[in-house]
């Protein structure tokens, strides 16, 4: 008859194999080309951009592992979709359905179809309008991420009026994480106070008149 002891051992083996199963299991696969795809893998694919440092090129493809993507503001948004190829402004409405600003979610993106397009990230506030997003924004930087304010005048350097958002139409699910926010620019320092005005010069004294001979002073008579 097994003892109570051999019982025990085999139970402690069955929950090792079963928790080493588990630990065995693969995570959920990534998306493929042109398939569907959650606003996390976007964001993820996005930050792999700002992380790589790529530059702004509308000549060069960028080819990692996410695929070769033109290194611009579009193909940018086409690289974080996962598109099959680097669509440009004016076609990615295409692909993607327009929605209200206020629906913006991870993923979305604003596209100004006749000259940018930029990638939303997350709401930092959005009773105030505030937001992170990610942009290939000009040849002068690298790929990177910003803030943004959904009321200001202008967004990137357009007009905030001319932006249309966007969803994905394979976008599935909704962010399951809120992306860090981008770090806020250094205050710009006050600038030193000028210097006190250094006090006058006392005048100097008057010279005391020379004394005569017998120690008073000479006068001149008239």
């Amino acid at each position: 008859m097994p003892s109570h002891r051999t019982y025990r051992w085999f139970a402690g083996l069955l929950g090792a194999g079963a928790a080493s199963l588990l630990l065995a299991a693969p995570a959920q696969a990534a998306s493929s080309v042109g398939g569907s795809i959650s606003p996390d893998e976007v964001i993820q694919r996005a930050q792999s951009w700002v992380s790589e440092g790529v530059p702004y090129n509308q000549g060069a493809n960028h080819t990692d592992s996410n695929g070769s993507y033109r290194e611009d503001c579009s193909g940018f948004v086409s690289m974080a979709w996962h598109l099959s190829d680097s669509l440009v402004t004016q076609t990615l409405p295409s692909v993607a359905t327009q929605i209200s600003s206020s629906q913006l979610q991870p993923g979305d993106a604003l596209d100004y179809t006749s000259e940018h397009v930029i990638l939303f990230g997350n709401w930092i506030d959005q009773s105030a309008g505030t937001f992170n997003y990610y942009s290939e924004q000009n040849s002068r930087v690298l790929t990177n991420k910003y803030q943004g304010d959904i009321n200001a005048s202008s967004l990137a350097g357009w007009p905030t009026s001319s932006y249309t958002p966007l969803r994905y139409d394979k976008i599935s699910g909704t962010a399951t994480t809120t992306p860090a926010p981008a770090p806020t620019p250094a205050p710009t320092p006050a600038p030193a106070p000028a210097p006190a005005p250094a006090p006058a010069p006392a005048p100097a004294p008057a010279p005391a008149p020379a004394p005569g001979g017998n120690g008073y002073p000479w006068h001149h008579w008239q």
